[in-house]
């Protein structure tokens, strides 16, 4: 008796991306003996099994690493935005600012390093200590809480979005000049980890960079920004998924490029006690992944994100009370989005040639194209003693949304 192998793309379900995908890669990989225990579960079970099983195969990770990439980019730009409004809007020589509690936060970060699970909820707000350096000088340290969610492998069974969190730390020191403008420097750190829903499949992310950044005042009120920032993106990720009867844990590691700068010009109105500033600006960001693969089991896949460029339009103002015992501030942004993020990422099998036939195409999520990002809080408190709550959060985005709480208390001596 002989028993030749039959073709996977007949018993697949009609209109199911991910079954096809994995179809066409086994199906193309056949005389790949480095695949032979994958064949070897695979080719047993019944046409239901195969169909469940192909569909448990979606790499259901790659979209969270993605997103935690664009949301800890997103995080930084937007603090260093709001620090050269603080900046620009008269909180400068002689001044320490402290946002959130930042020695915490870097115990934090070491424990992290050290293998040890970490969450917070550490706020971010800002605090100023006046007369701690020079007069032109300012210095600062943060950290902050970040929530989010992101869109999931679009065509994938079961879907669903992810769910990701973490935690960031910056500080960095700040000139003044005698014409207004000032020039800065800051050094980051970010931690997210996510999952995707209905799955067991994850991804963390780490961020290291540093950001240069200033403003010069073309009057009293008109000014011009600019910050730009560049660093590495340092993530991993891990799926479990069945192979027939057995079980794998399947794991990948990358080092992507970041990089993101931003001009902008704003406009300050009001008094003393009360101010209103437009501003506009143009951003551009970028991620660029390598070619990496999973180790772990004969399902790993071998795949290419590419590159994620990003330019973005946005248009917002600040409204804050700048004297008094109780210093309310709210913020409101309107984004666009004028860059297309890669539909599609090219994937193979990583064992044996490796992958034979070329690469075969999974979906990505769609990107947003307009959205607000809005922030509100209060400071409550005097020269010796001051306490900030404040919230961030994005509207009208599904692609990668984003929730920041920040809250931090100051005392004087």
């Amino acid at each position: 008796m002989e028993i030749a192998a039959g073709l996977y793309r007949n018993v697949i379900a009609a209109g199911a991306p991910i079954q096809s995908a994995y179809a066409q890669l086994l199906d193309q990989n056949r005389g790949n003996a480095g695949l032979s225990t994958l064949y070897g579960e695979l080719d047993l079970l019944s046409v239901a099994g195969v169909r469940s099983n192909l569909d448990a195969l979606a790499p259901n990770h790659l979209p969270i690493q993605n997103d935690i990439g664009i949301a800890s980019t997103d995080v930084m730009s937007n603090f260093i935005r709001d620090r050269i409004g603080r900046v620009t809007g008269g909180e400068m020589g002689g001044t320490i600012a402290t946002y959130g509690r930042p020695l915490q936060m870097a115990s934090l970060a070491l424990n992290t390093i050290a293998g040890d699970e970490v969450r917070t909820d550490t706020g971010t707000a800002m605090a100023v200590k006046d007369g701690a350096v020079a007069e032109d000088v300012s210095v600062f340290l943060a950290g902050g809480y970040v929530d989010g969610r992101g869109s999931g492998l679009p065509t994938a069974t079961p879907g669903g979005r992810s769910d990701f969190d973490g935690y960031y730390v910056i500080g960095g020191a700040e000139k003044a000049f005698v014409d207004g403008s000032f020039i800065g420097f800051a050094l980051g750190y970010s931690d997210l980890d996510g999952t995707a829903r209905n799955t067991v499949a994850g991804a963390s992310g780490r961020l290291i960079q540093g950001s240069f950044y200033g403003a010069g005042a073309l009057s009293d009120a008109f000014s011009l920004d600019l910050q730009a920032s560049a660093g590495q993106y340092r993530s991993t990720t891990a799926r479990i998924v069945p192979v027939g009867g057995l079980v794998q844990t399947l794991a990948s590691r990358d080092n992507a490029t970041s990089f993101t700068a931003e001009l902008g010009a704003s406009y300050q109105a009001g008094s003393d006690s009360f101010a209103v500033t437009p501003r506009i600006a143009l951003r551009y960001g970028y991620l660029g992944f390598t070619p990496t693969a999973e180790t772990g089991g004969s399902a790993a896949l071998r795949y290419d994100l590419g590159q994620f460029e990003s330019l973005q339009g946005r248009a917002g103002l600040t409204a804050k009370v700048k004297s008094g015992a109780v210093r309310p501030f709210v913020t409101v942004n309107y984004v666009h989005e004028f860059e297309d993020r890669p539909a599609v990422f090219g994937a193979n099998f990583a064992a044996g040639s490796p992958g034979l036939g070329g690469n075969v195409a999974f979906a990505l999520p769609a990107t947003d194209r307009n959205w607000f990002e809005t922030g509100a809080g209060v400071t409550v408190g005097g020269d010796n003693f001051n306490a900030s709550v404040a919230g961030e959060t994005t509207l009208g985005r599904s692609d990668v949304r984003t929730l920041a709480v920040r809250g931090t208390l100051l005392w004087r001596f």
